[in-house]
Parts: C-alpha cells; sequence; structure tokens
C-alpha cells in the first residue's frame, strides 16, 4: 500500500472529520474522532526537527445550524529535547574580547508538570580591558562553569501565537561566578535567551504545522489553551486545545473543497 504525504494525510483527516460531522448529525449530536500521528519537519537555526501530532476531535453540533469542531492536540517534542544543546548554543554562545565570554557545554530539556524545565550548564569568563602604558591591556577576572536552571510556561496570545515565560529556579555557581550569573545584565539576558530559543522552536513548529493544514480550514481554527506533559521515560509533549465554529452550510463547502485537494 502506498504511503501519503504529510499534507495529504492531514487533508485526509480533515475530510474525514468535516464529512464524520455530515454523516453522523443525524445520529448524534457529539461524535469524537481520534487524529493518527502527523510528522512534519522544520529547520530552526540550521537544525532539522521532526515533530510528531496527533490527537482527537469532537465535533457537536449547537442551535441555529451551527457546528463546533474541539480539538485536543498532543506534540511529541523529543526530538527538540535531543537537540537542545545546539539550539542554546545557537543563541547564547559569545566570544567578546571585552566583557563576557560565554559557551553552553551542554543543555537538558525536561518534563515539570504543565511547565518544562530547561537546565543549561555553560563556561563563563568575563574579561575587563583598559589602556596601559598605550597599550590595551586584556584582564580576565572571572572564570567558571555553572548550570542554570529555568522553568518555562507555556500561553496562547491571539489564538495563534505561543508565548512562553522563564522563570529562574535556580543558578549553580559559587564565589563571584555565581554573583554574575544572578546579576545584571548577565543573569536576565542568559535567562531569556534560554527561554527565547526554545520558544523561537516552538513558535515556528506551530507555523509549520499550521501551513500544512488545507486552506479551507487554514484560518478558521484558533487555539485556546497550551501546556507541556510527560509523554513517559523523561519524553516531552506539548498539549494544545482548539476550537472550530463552521455553519452547516460551510461544512458542506468545506467538504467539497477538502475533496478536490485530496485528489
Amino acid at each position: 500500500m502506498p504511503r501519503l504525504s504529510n499534507l495529504r494525510l492531514t487533508t485526509l483527516c480533515a475530510i474525514w472529520i468535516v464529512s464524520a460531522w455530515a454523516a453522523g448529525s443525524a445520529y448524534a449530536s457529539e461524535e469524537a474522532i481520534r487524529i493518527p500521528p502527523i510528522a512534519t519537519t522544520v529547520d530552526i537555526d540550521e537544525q532539522p526537527l521532526r515533530i510528531t501530532v496527533s490527537g482527537t476531535l469532537v465535533t457537536a453540533a449547537k442551535p441555529q445550524r451551527q457546528e463546533s469542531i474541539h480539538a485536543n492536540l498532543e506534540a511529541d517534542l523529543s526530538d527538540l529535547q535531543a537537540h537542545a544543546t545546539e539550539l542554546l548554543r545557537a543563541h547564547l554562545d559569545q566570544s567578546n574580547r571585552c566583557g563576557l565570554r560565554l559557551s553552553v557545554e551542554h543543555a537538558e530539556l525536561t518534563p515539570g508538570g504543565s511547565n518544562a524545565l530547561l537546565a543549561a550548564r555553560v563556561h563563563v569568563e568575563k574579561y575587563v580591558c583598559a589602556k596601559a602604558l598605550g597599550r590595551q591591556m586584556t584582564t580576565k577576572l572571572i572564570a567558571g562553569d555553572g548550570t542554570v536552571h529555568v522553568r518555562l510556561t507555556p500561553t496562547i496570545e491571539n489564538s495563534d501565537t505561543l508565548k512562553l515565560s522563564g522563570e529562574v529556579v535556580s543558578i549553580e555557581a559559587e564565589g563571584a561566578l555565581g554573583e554574575l550569573l544572578r546579576s545584571e545584565p548577565a543573569g536576565p539576558v542568559i535567562r531569556e535567551k534560554m527561554r527565547d530559543s526554545i520558544a523561537n522552536a516552538l513558535q515556528k513548529s506551530l507555523s509549520k504545522l499550521k501551513a500544512d493544514l488545507p486552506d479551507a480550514i487554514r484560518g478558521l481554527a484558533s487555539m485556546q489553551s497550551v501546556r507541556f506533559a510527560d509523554l513517559g521515560s523523561g519524553r516531552l509533549g506539548l498539549g494544545l486545545t482548539g476550537e472550530l465554529q463552521i455553519s452547516a452550510d460551510m461544512a458542506q463547502i468545506m467538504i467539497e473543497k477538502l475533496k478536490e485537494q485530496a485528489r
């Protein structure tokens, strides 16, 4: 049996959703439909990441010939976890002649209830530059290794944008290095770049998944809530809920358009 492309499989699933409503509404007011795993690949900082999404949709008839489709989706972020070190390096590594030099040695992204925990082990050096006897002198003030732990909390903004807030849970570093990682401007900058590197990857992944939807329904769906999830064995997932509202007449039009795209 030939394999179907991601877009074709997604399109057929969409036809199944709307067709199931059209056929099932005569028998029941609500019906749950399972979405089989659908994989897509997105390039983040020149790193290809594979994201797999599965879930369920529930159709429920409303008054005045209105149809509501509730989506409960779960994205497997295992590949994002596997490349967390490379993603953070692209955003955090810096080598300033005067000032801060920082390199990410290792990073781990793990589930933490409805949040995610991001830990980055970094090597940090701080230099100061000054002129003496007509020469530019560079002096190393601080050097050492530390680990920064950040809790990431996802939210949905304007129905289609994923945002992450980042809270420093702890910093493992002693003495002057610990003070540097906790103080302005190094501490907040590191926290924000850790958060933004993961937020950027997730938003690009969601945009790619949305782009793979059929034209007929791409602009009609809206995200309502988001959370991180533990998929077992330390695998990180992202749970999304959304809703699609259409009229009965629009449902019939969508069926015809989706059938044309699937040919």
